[in-house]
């Protein structure tokens, strides 16, 4: 079987580009979802294989109906599954012919379809599976009974220990087990071409069978997602199918990275069903005086996915205009020229560190007379700049951009501003969404600029 590295670095699930045919596409977010070179995250985003994703944002998991699902089987000699499952498949009207994937789907159709499947899967709260089968390697993953279909137990593969490259637990694989037989779902999506598994065959056990026919209505997706704040969040992940690391009575509780990211998120839009949600999960900001959170979907089964920075509306430079026709300057060539195309930007950004940013940054405690209207993000949002001379959250957030910058002796200061500079060069902004909550944006000039991330 192939080592854990080779399967999480093989996966690249092009999920952006496989959505390029919804009509609510947009070209410009998923090229920058796909194009980005995400230096490794201190918190899940993840590198593993399938589909389901939610994705960033957007998700469609909605409860699945029955079609052709008879009555609970009893588990077989090979495979003895715990727990049951929790969620019941709504009753749809019996399709004519067979059933099978679209070609194509504008997000209402997506989200019509997740909410009313013509596959009769159900979710259930994930238990652990066991099976005599040779299926993955026992000792660096872990199965986990997450649903049922047609018969067969749906079972997912996730690892068992926290994996610091790809940030978390990512879900490899979902695979049906119906009697000795184990299939991998190659393609569960319902829209042709989309998410399909890249995960070399010889991961997998000699037990195991690959399967393309079989896919789930619940899990299409749409190609955005609009949130209580008033933005949309485009569909991009890294991590399709999800990541893990809530599941803390199945996966193993490493010393060092032992807390689930997930256990305080805030739900921030419905996505049809009452097992999935956009969400907020909140994590620990660079800048103490600030909130920090990532977009992320929470999937039938329990699991998360974290959606992609890039892909939030209003922070594009494109659109943004200052009230005194000052140029917008958002790229900085020499960022670029240090990191890649993927990691430069010409766009806000969250106040967060180059190296593990939360796609988020909100002031919970503004003060109306330390910022000053000043110009218009690309959304028709009003962008507010600090006062003349600075304010508090202006001071905190360079202050913490420049002592994270470092050259290569480590502990030179490699930051291209001062504090003066940095206030001139309008580095920092704040708007409101609709739900009242202040985002604050940095310039993509002004992130912090290590020697690498380590």
């Amino acid at each position: 079987m192939s080592d854990i590295r080779d399967v999480l670095q093989h996966r690249n699930a092009n999920l952006a580009q496989s959505l390029r045919n919804t009509d609510e596409f947009d070209l410009g977010s998923a090229a920058g979802t796909i194009k980005r070179k995400r230096a490794v995250r201190a918190t899940f985003v993840g590198a593993a294989a399938t589909v389901a994703a939610v994705a960033v944002a957007t998700g469609a998991w909605a409860g699945y109906s029955a079609l052709t699902v008879g009555p609970a089987t009893s588990p077989s000699p090979s495979a003895t599954p715990s727990g049951s499952d929790s969620a019941s498949p709504s009753v749809t009207p019996t399709p004519q012919g067979p059933i099978e994937r679209l070609t194509s789907a504008s997000d209402a159709e997506r989200l019509d379809l997740a909410a009313n499947p013509r596959t009769g899967e159900t979710w259930a709260t994930p238990t652990e599976f066991v099976t005599d089968l040779d299926v993955v390697d026992d000792e660096y993953w872990v199965l986990a009974k997450v649903g049922s279909h047609d018969g067969a137990d749906i079972v997912a593969v996730a690892p068992r220990y926290y994996e610091w490259f790809s940030g978390g637990r990512p879900i490899a694989a979902l695979i049906e087990f119906e009697g000795n037989e184990a299939r991998v779902i190659e393609c569960p999506m319902p829209i042709e071409g989309e998410l399909c598994s890249q995960i070399p065959e010889d991961f997998f056990g000699s037990d195991v069978q690959l399967d393309a026919d079989t896919f789930y209505d619940s899990l299409a997706l749409p190609s955005q997602v609009m949130t209580v704040g008033g933005q949309t969040v485009a569909i991009g992940t890294d991590a399709p199918l999800g990541d893990a690391s809530a599941w803390t009575d199945l996966v193993t509780q490493d010393p060092d990275y032992s807390t689930n990211p997930w256990a305080d998120a805030v739900d921030d839009a419905s996505l049809g069903n009452s097992q999935s949600a956009l969400v907020r999960a909140y994590g620990t900001p660079a800048v103490t005086a600030l909130a920090a959170y990532d977009y992320a979907i929470r999937t039938p089964f329990g699991s998360y996915v974290r959606l992609l920075e890039e892909g939030i509306s209003g922070l594009d430079a494109a659109g943004f205009a200052w009230d005194d026709g000052a140029p917008v300057e958002l790229y900085d060539p020499i960022a670029c020229a240090d990191w890649g195309e993927g990691a430069c930007p010409d766009r806000w950004l969250s106040a967060e560190q180059r190296c593990y940013p939360l796609a988020v940054t909100e002031d919970p405690a503004r003060k109306e007379a330390d910022w000053v209207a000043a110009g218009k993000t690309s959304d028709g949002r009003v962008a507010y700049l600090p006062k003349a001379g600075g304010n508090a959250v202006a001071e905190s957030v360079y202050t913490t951009m420049r002592d994270s910058s470092w050259d290569l002796e480590g502990d030179a200061p490699n930051y291209p501003y001062t504090y003066e500079e940095f206030l001139e060069a309008r580095s920092v902004i704040e708007f409101q969404l609709d739900d009242g909550r202040w985002i604050v944006a940095l310039s993509g000039a002004a992130r912090n600029n290590p020697y690498e991330c380590a």
